[in-house]
């Protein structure tokens, strides 16, 4: 089966679709990638969803081309890393997370020097949180990168 590709216009927030709402595509979840245009014609933004949920990649870009942001996404909430541009290029922003829980983040400026950072400490409990949706989730979750996962 074809996943569709789509305006991100044609897909709709349902707050009624399920527990914490869903985006809906011609009356069903939608599984697929939804995109817009800058005004120019050019890509603006890709979101890829699964049963409803934002649910892998998502990307959004500068006017001139340069990328802006992209993040990857586990049932609706960032899980992987996240990162946005300046537009000249340099990193503005990275993070890591699990279920959309923070462990490690960087913040540069224009020039590419570290301004903000943010590491999670071994000791903190929302580690067991991670761990619980780990087991959880075990058989769904997506590889990240440079990680390996509990099982």
């Amino acid at each position: 089966m074809d996943v569709p590709r789509v305006p991100i216009a044609e897909v709709k927030f349902d707050p009624e679709a399920g527990p914490n709402g869903n985006y809906i595509y011609q009356g069903d979840l939608f599984t697929g990638t939804a995109y817009s245009l800058f005004k120019e014609g050019h890509l603006r933004s890709e979101q890829r969803f699964r049963e409803g949920l934002l649910w892998g990649l998502t990307q959004e870009w500068y006017k001139n081309g340069t990328l802006y942001h992209e993040a990857h996404f586990f049932r609706d909430v960032i899980h992987g890393t996240r990162k946005e541009w300046h537009e000249n290029g340099q990193m503005s922003e990275f993070s890591e997370c699990r279920f959309g829980i923070v462990l490690e983040s960087r913040v540069w400026d224009e020039k590419g020097h570290v301004i903000k950072q943010f590491d999670r400490t071994l000791d903190d409990p929302a580690w067991a949180m991670i761990a619980r949706q780990e087991v959880t989730h075990h058989h769904e979750l997506p590889v990240i990168e440079g990680t390996q996962q509990t099982q």
